[in-house]
């Protein structure tokens, strides 16, 4: 696994499981989460976890092949949409923020200290 990828994720706010079960998901295409598990070196009740996560990330995908479910890695282009999700998310928390600070500050004690 790329050393310097998985840094890089972690840069980026994943742990450190995240990344190696992201990175497993990459490389191998749609795989069960036994086979996710095993590569990656991580145990499977917290691959289902990592893997719940990714896919709210919308960085992976279930896919159901007959009576089987996989899991797939989306493009490493969703990772921009992701970081352009999160920049969006920040912007409405930052919109909130300057509403919120006029109606705390004159409630905040004067022992308060900034």
């Amino acid at each position: 696994m790329s050393h310097v990828a998985h840094k890089h994720l972690q840069g980026m706010g994943f742990s450190e499981k995240e990344a190696k079960v992201y990175l497993t998901c990459i490389k191998s295409g749609a795989c069960t989460v036994a086979n996710i598990a095993e590569a990656a070196g991580v145990k499977r009740p917290t691959t289902y976890v990592m893997l719940k996560g990714l896919m709210e990330k919308e960085l992976v995908q279930l896919v159901k092949k007959g009576k089987k479910t996989y899991f797939a890695a989306m493009h490493p282009h969703a990772l921009k949409k992701h970081v352009e999700r999160e920049r969006a998310a920040l912007s409405k928390k930052e919109a909130i923020l300057a509403e919120l600070l006029p109606i705390l500050v004159p409630m905040a004690s004067e022992t308060i200290t900034e």
